[in-house]
């Protein structure tokens, strides 16, 4: 069972075209009991950082992406943080999810929502997908 967040946002209008997203969510297999999670930051439809939750350090996609790998990574309590969201807040969330599901009914719902302000966009997609 999987848990997926997606978050595009335009960030400021006086910049021509810049958007950031990221792509986060944990699984849970509910058979070992395993569970991981995942983050992935971007701009303009590049990669940027991703999270490694084992090795507790931000992999850089590119050479700019280098200088906020080393500020994120000196962050402890970021990681901390992350490392508990994605390993045991978002697996625990499955698990309520999955008692309360009927798995007939619940094969992959997905729910997205759209929000505009003036000048900032935000769309935020969360999908369950189950196996």
């Amino acid at each position: 069972m999987q848990l997926c967040f997606v978050l595009l946002l335009k960030l400021d209008p006086t910049f021509r075209s810049l958007f950031t997203f990221r792509i986060s969510g944990c699984k849970w297999d509910d058979e070992t009991g395993d569970v991981d999670g995942y983050c992935q930051d971007g701009y303009d439809g590049e990669d940027f950082l991703s999270l490694n939750l084992k090795s507790e350090t931000w992999i850089p996609a590119n050479q700019q992406a280098f200088i906020t790998k080393l500020k994120w990574d000196s962050n402890k309590d970021m990681m901390s943080y992350c490392k508990y969201y994605y390993t045991q807040y978002c697996p625990e969330w499955l698990k309520k999810y999955n008692e309360k599901c009927d798995h007939s009914e619940c094969k992959s719902p997905v729910s997205v929502s759209l929000s505009t302000q003036q000048h900032t966009l935000i769309s935020l997609f969360l999908s369950h997908t189950f196996h």
